[in-house]
């Protein structure tokens, strides 16, 4: 049984505005969870995080001696989002049983980690008092922690993650943001690692769409002391980084200089993209599809369902055409409207400029799909936004 703590409070004058330490002990919501990471982002540094890890460890774990002692070698940079859990779980809060395991399993992956380079380090200094003992005929042999390409590739991840989340704890305080396509190229991500990024902020991005576009009631309860565009530039600084880590996924190093790999035009890219020319009815004409790659933005009719719909590209390359389907569309923004007035709504999406067309989807009554990126005889290619 944990001893029962108390929360801190009162300590902070900033306190007036976001609150004091959260209380997730009963019923607890995902959307309560994220907005006490954020109290704790703001409050208190890395080093705090580390502490309250210990704390637990002595708390829950205090048979695992050796885990304890190892823990102090782990990097402080490393902890937060882990040392927050551990001071919700000191208090007494209710975390699902698949947050504490994975909790848990990263604090054993960071002391393992820490363990590994700390046995790198010391191995020059061993070598000497190895060679002696071989000497001396000694038949034992030393027992080497082994650590799997995988969990190298997951614990490097992870250290790239908490650096990142140090810049996102940065924009939350003064606005302050980076260039993650540079700061990829200076860490020398891999693309398997640099995926691994892009699929961790993935549900981030999602989750504050959600929030902003008010689709969900407890995101935007979790969101609420954040204002509008500043919640959005956050939004879009996420969708940056996955962006230049899916970028980066797919560079891929060779041991010799490599070729220079030949574009393909955009006549060979869209050679089997099926798409309806002309509809008499409603008297439009398709644009020629070789002007949807590299855009930054596809709207579309399907004449048969009566559904206009528009893709967004995800990042700078733009859209992009991959058979029958519209591949590089970012997948919240990109959605799908059923017209009641087909003449009277496209005549003014034909005729409108980029003003009319930003609010175009949201004076449409109608509830919206996902788009799925697929293309067949039924849809007119109406204008493309570079």
């Amino acid at each position: 049984m944990a001893k029962k703590q108390k929360a801190i409070r009162g300590k902070f004058a900033d306190e007036k505005y976001l609150g004091t330490e959260p209380d997730l002990r009963g019923d607890v919501t995902n959307a309560q969870v994220i907005n006490a990471y954020n109290w704790y982002n703001y409050f208190y540094d890395a080093d705090q995080a580390k502490a309250w890890i210990v704390e637990y460890l002595k708390e829950f774990y205090k048979t695992e001696k050796e885990l304890i002692k190892n823990v102090n070698r782990i990097d402080s940079n490393h902890c937060r989002t882990t040392g927050w859990s551990c001071r919700i779980l000191l208090l007494g809060g209710n975390l699902s049983q698949e947050l504490q395991d994975r909790n848990i399993a990263r604090i054993r992956s960071l002391v393992a980690a820490s363990a590994a380079r700390a046995s790198t380090d010391s191995s020059s200094s061993s070598s000497s008092s190895e060679g002696a003992s071989k000497e001396e005929g000694s038949t034992e042999k030393e027992v080497k922690q082994v650590i799997s390409i995988q969990e190298r590739v997951t614990n490097r991840a992870n250290d790239l993650i908490a650096d990142i989340e140090g810049h996102l704890d940065n924009f939350y305080r003064d606005g302050t943001m980076f260039k993650p396509v540079d700061w990829l190229a200076q860490q020398d991500v891999k693309p398997m690692i640099a995926q691994k990024i892009a699929d961790h902020y993935k549900p981030l991005y999602a989750e504050i769409f959600d929030a902003l576009n008010g689709k969900d009631d407890q995101l935007r309860e979790a969101y609420s002391s954040w204002k509008k565009p500043k919640l959005k530039a956050y939004m879009e600084f996420v969708r940056s980084i996955i962006s230049a880590a899916e970028t980066r996924a797919t560079i891929v190093k060779t041991t010799r200089k490599p070729r220079k790999k030949k574009e393909k035009p955009a006549s060979a890219l869209v050679s089997k993209l099926k798409y309806k020319v002309k509809d008499d009815t409603l008297k439009l004409d398709s644009i020629d599809p070789k002007q949807i790659i590299g855009c930054n933005q596809l709207w579309i009719f399907n004449t048969k369902y009566r559904t206009l719909g528009v893709y967004n590209a995800m990042g700078p390359a733009g859209l992009s055409v991959k058979g029958s389907s519209i591949v590089g569309y970012d997948e919240k923004t990109s959605i799908v409207k059923k017209l009641r007035k087909p003449t009277e709504q496209l005549n003014k999406l034909m005729q409108g400029g980029k003003i009319v067309l930003r609010k175009f989807m949201e004076d449409i009554k109608c509830k919206s799909k996902e788009a799925t990126g697929r293309i067949n005889n039924e849809v007119v290619l109406l204008r493309i936004i570079k």
